[in-house]
């Protein structure tokens, strides 16, 4: 028998929350042990090393997109699948890793060529191994997903990024140089594909109906033909500088976009992560969907934007004392990516909302004005070195943001109204913070004192405006605990 509506709506709103309790707080452990990793490691490497991987990472990156060819997304949409589908998406992922790595080998020396840099070859040979065991967990991650099992997936993935980070560190000091970050990277995944198809639970079979797969690789090549063109003009940006300035500006522009996107990366892929999933459960009430879209919406950004606004008023003192003088130039273009990434922020919830509710289509429109938009602005900003490329970001973006929101607003059938009201909160207590954080750094001299005053200052105040100005956020989270303090309302 199937629960009632209201029931199963109130089931899937409490997995939502089991389900940030879960991936955030194996978030907030990973990102612990990653950081730690990055900023020793970086201490120990050459701004130039970073600069490879990074050059490295346009390419492996794109053959990672066409190896999981949108499978993932597929699966979890479909809310339930067979065991032929599943086994033949399995082995049809797996075929096209054989094949584009097999590419990749050769293409390889002519890749190192075009950057006049031998070792480029020799790194994506030896990094290109993570696209097979891409291919091995892209489906038991998917299933895992598609069952809100949000639990397995963060134990799961915390376990790989600390013994990632843990050889990173031990092999820069054995002095591994680039390949500290190489093998490490292959060593999180080879550990992730272990434990995701240990949860399968089975061999996949050889055998399979084409016709049951046909429709969910037709969805999913929707999805990778979207995914190509972010990945093209994501990446765009790190392909020019490699090829206009070099490694070492690479892996300045590199390291400021790390900073930048650790808001995005923990906090906003969590969001992202719990909502397509949820959405998809419920896709076929548009009223529901559009108020779990405005509150996860509003919570993305009370918890995510404060960070970016701290770091781009940090971002000098920030770079110097954790990665030394040497890193100095990636502080200015910090600053600037977060202020793009403010917008990047929300956006990055729009997508899995419309793709939950089976509208790939105007994904692959946003994905394409920011195609025929950014990388032109990428080549016309390096003319003024990694700071141009980083205002090429800021004044190109906005406009297939702002598509991508009229997008949004009328499949849920938003108000404007209702969407300033979903940011009115965050930008008011940001602006609060950021005023507070300006005025105490004009009393202390930049340095250790300053970093420690703004981001004390900067948390007093936000924490000051929330529960003086908006006590229901007070209320709203203490709901939410209270729901994580009773299992049995899990559903």
């Amino acid at each position: 028998m199937e629960p009632p509506p209201q029931t199963a709506d109130r089931s899937i709103r409490h997995k939502v929350i089991h389900g940030f309790a879960w991936l955030g707080s194996a978030k907030l452990v990973a990102q612990i042990g990653s950081w730690a990793a990055t900023l020793i490691v970086a201490r120990i490497l050459d701004p130039a090393d970073y600069g490879l991987v990074a050059i490295a990472g346009v390419f492996l990156g794109l053959a990672d997109m066409l190896v999981e060819m949108g499978v993932t997304e597929g699966l979890i949409q479909r809310s339930r699948s067979t065991r032929r589908q599943e086994d033949g998406l399995f082995y049809i992922n797996l075929g096209a890793a054989v094949v584009i790595y097999a590419a990749l080998w050769s293409l390889a020396p002519w890749i190192g060529a075009l950057y006049d840099n031998a070792e480029l070859s020799d790194v994506l040979r030896v990094a290109g191994l993570g696209m097979i065991l891409l291919a091995l967990r892209s489906v038991p991650y998917a299933l895992t997903m598609q069952q809100l099992d949000y639990r397995y997936a963060a134990i799961t993935e915390t376990i790989g990024q600390l013994l990632g980070a843990a050889a990173a560190i031990g092999l820069a000091i054995a002095g591994f140089g680039v390949w500290s970050l190489i093998l490490s990277f292959l060593l999180r995944n080879a550990i992730l594909a272990l434990v995701y198809l240990h949860r399968l639970g089975r061999l996949p079979r050889l055998a399979f109906s084409w016709p049951e797969v046909a429709p969910l690789l037709a969805f999913a090549w929707k999805l990778m033909n979207s995914r190509l063109m972010r990945f093209t003009y994501m990446r765009a940006d790190i392909f020019v500088i490699g090829k206009a300035l070099g490694e070492k500006a690479a892996g300045f522009f590199d390291m400021a976009a790390q900073f930048a996107t650790i808001p995005l990366d923990k906090i906003g892929t969590l969001f992202n992560r719990v909502a397509m999933p949820a959405v998809s459960r419920i896709k076929e009430s548009r009223d529901e969907a559009r108020e779990l879209f405005l509150d996860m919406h509003h919570y993305l950004l009370l918890l995510a934007a404060p960070p970016l606004i701290g770091l781009a008023l940090v971002a000098e003192d920030l770079i110097v004392l954790l990665l030394t003088d040497k890193w100095l130039p990636a502080a200015q273009v910090l600053q600037l990516l977060c202020l793009v990434n403010l917008l990047r922020l929300s956006g990055m919830l729009v997508s899995p909302i419309l793709i939950a509710r089976g509208q790939p289509n105007r994904i692959v429109v946003f994905n394409l004005a920011c195609l025929l938009l950014l990388p032109p602005a990428f080549y016309l900003g390096v003319q003024w070195g990694v700071i141009g490329v980083a205002l090429a970001w800021l004044l190109a973006y906005p406009l297939p943001y702002t598509m991508l929101l009229r997008d949004v607003f009328a499949d849920l059938a938003i108000t404007p109204r209702r969407f300033v009201a979903s940011i009115a909160v965050p930008a008011a207590t940001c602006a609060g913070m950021a005023l507070a954080v300006w005025a105490a750094q004009q009393f202390v001299a930049p340095g250790l004192m300053r970093l420690v005053t703004s981001v004390l200052v900067g948390v007093a105040a936000y924490v000051v405006l929330i529960a003086g100005l908006f006590p229901q956020e007070i209320q709203r989270a203490r709901e939410g605990i209270a729901v994580l303090r009773n299992p049995q309302t899990a559903g």
